[in-house]
């Protein structure tokens, strides 16, 4: 999985015209502590086979590899759980059919009292079809998940995020 995303940020209003541009549902303003950013980089797979196989490590725990509208998250969810394997030849034969595909990761996080089940925090990676190519058109990370990852702003400078609950990033390219 590519780790590294050079981002250049910008304000609520520009990520969401981005966002309408590139019909990709705009963002909640539920979130007072999450920033913005422009993803610099064109980050590109050939085929859903080879996006999945560079996406997929050993950091995180692949949660979910979800097509919107042909199947439910819920469904996709126990695929990409239990049978990843079929579920990738699945999705392979069906990849004309499909215009976006959003990969989720999380990482589970100890509690106090073991007999409870830990909070887990989701990080989303949407991928939207583009002349025969799968690019990286969205990611929203979480706080907790920050040093899984490296940005790194226009300077080439890694960013300070402290005071970021979560960041939202969008690819404003072709």
């Amino acid at each position: 999985m590519i780790r590294k995303f050079n981002l250049s940020e910008i304000t609520k209003q520009t990520y969401d015209g981005v966002c309408k541009r590139a019909d990709i549902p705009e963002s909640s303003n539920l979130f007072p502590y999450r920033r913005y950013f422009e993803i610099l980089d064109d980050i590109t797979h050939p085929n859903i086979t080879e996006m999945i196989k560079n996406v997929k490590d050993d950091k995180q725990l692949l949660v979910s590899i979800w097509v919107p509208g042909l199947s439910l998250i819920s469904e996709a969810s126990r695929s990409t759980r239990y049978d990843l394997d079929n579920y990738i030849k699945r999705l392979s034969n069906l990849e004309d059919e499909c215009k976006q595909i959003i990969i989720e990761f999380t990482k589970y996080l100890p509690e106090k009292d073991s007999n409870r089940k830990s909070p887990y925090y989701r990080d989303r990676f949407g991928f939207h079809k583009e002349n025969e190519l799968w690019r990286l058109k969205r990611f929203m990370v979480n706080k907790v998940n920050f040093s899984y990852y490296t940005f790194v702003d226009i300077y080439g400078r890694g960013m300070k995020l402290q005071e970021c609950a979560s960041i939202s990033a969008v690819h404003d390219g072709p």
